[in-house]
């Protein structure tokens, strides 16, 4: 096996692994997800694709959420989780702490259309996360 194979294994791994552990991601972390080919466009495919990986690992996962002040996107026994674009992450980030406040839960922004950030956008995406102690999940379709 080449080397560039056996990397590309060990990441596939690690992403397993930390998707495993879902419901209990270290704070501040960028956690890159693979879902299904979906229709990339809305939203609410992504939520529900997110929500069924996420029903294989955790106990507790429920979409739509009402809470004081809106719904959450996807909400876990540990995660309250607030799904956008990524270009959209100012608000991701406020609406996943207001959740979070809410629900005694942690905060979790998961962001599609990760790669359209640029490397200044994803220095200050990752700083506020880091202070908020938010965990970032970007998604991807396979």
């Amino acid at each position: 096996m080449n080397r560039t194979r056996t990397f590309k294994y060990a990441a596939i791994a690690f992403a397993l692994a930390m998707l495993a552990h879902a419901c209990a991601f270290a704070d501040a972390v960028i956690v890159h997800v693979k879902l299904p080919d979906i229709e990339r466009h809305y939203e609410s495919h992504w939520r529900d694709a997110y929500a069924e990986k996420l029903a294989q690992t955790c106990k507790h996962v429920e979409t739509e959420k009402k809470v004081r002040g809106g719904r959450a996107d996807i909400v876990t026994e540990t995660y309250a989780i607030e799904i956008d674009r990524a270009k959209k992450w100012h608000e991701a980030i406020g609406q996943a702490v207001h959740y979070a406040n809410e629900l005694k839960k942690k905060p979790q922004i998961a962001l599609f259309n990760y790669n359209a950030l640029n490397k200044a956008q994803r220095k200050a995406l990752e700083s506020v996360a880091k202070k908020r102690r938010i965990t970032i999940v970007a998604l991807t379709a396979e």
